[in-house]
């Protein structure tokens, strides 16, 4: 039931038009845009690390068992994981982080629009530092270096949903980058 909770809300927010919707196609490329500079900056980021690491990716011993009848169970579990822990570190975890911080600091917020503004900005950083943070730890089952990726590849994702607001974004740069890396290298 937790999980259909947060599926409808995920629903709702992304697919369901809301009372002012307009489509922008200006906007949609940019956010295209955006994605394929986000994924050249993780694949960019992934030959930095293999050449700091100097050995192979887990995923090459996962390959070397994998036949033709497995390829779309291992497809199916990629999309799905992606899109679940962008939908849990991107979504869900930058978002209530937010509220969290500017809850706990309404008492010190400032005065004047400007400061707000600023102050707005370094609770959004934090909650992304946050969330970012807890995406790596959850990979720690690759080592050091892919826990340091992963956070890396983190920020990139994370900075992907806060400029286009939407998590579909970070989705498929997310599952466009398992799918390479897995069946590619």
């Amino acid at each position: 039931s937790i999980a259909l909770f947060f599926l409808s809300d995920f629903l709702k927010e992304n697919f369901m038009p809301t009372e002012k919707f307009t489509f922008s196609v200006k906007i949609f490329f940019y956010n295209i845009l955006f994605c394929a500079i986000s994924l050249i900056a993780i694949f960019g980021l992934n030959l930095v690390f293999a050449k700091i690491a100097k050995t192979q990716d887990v995923t090459n011993t996962i390959k070397k068992t994998l036949d033709t009848k497995t390829i779309l169970k291992q497809t199916l579990q990629i999309v799905f994981a992606a899109t679940y822990e962008e939908i849990l570190y991107r979504k869900y975890c930058i978002n209530r982080l937010t509220i969290i911080f500017s809850f706990f600091s309404k008492k010190s917020l400032p005065q004047n629009l400007q400061e707000k503004s600023r102050f707005s900005y370094a609770i959004l950083i934090l909650a992304v530092v946050i969330s970012s943070l807890f995406f790596a730890l959850a990979h720690l089952y690759i080592g050091f270096l892919g826990v340091l990726f992963s956070f890396f590849s983190a920020l990139v994702f994370s900075l992907l949903y806060t400029k286009t607001k939407n998590v579909i974004y970070p989705c498929l740069c997310h599952i466009i980058y398992n799918l390479v890396v897995f069946y590619l290298f």
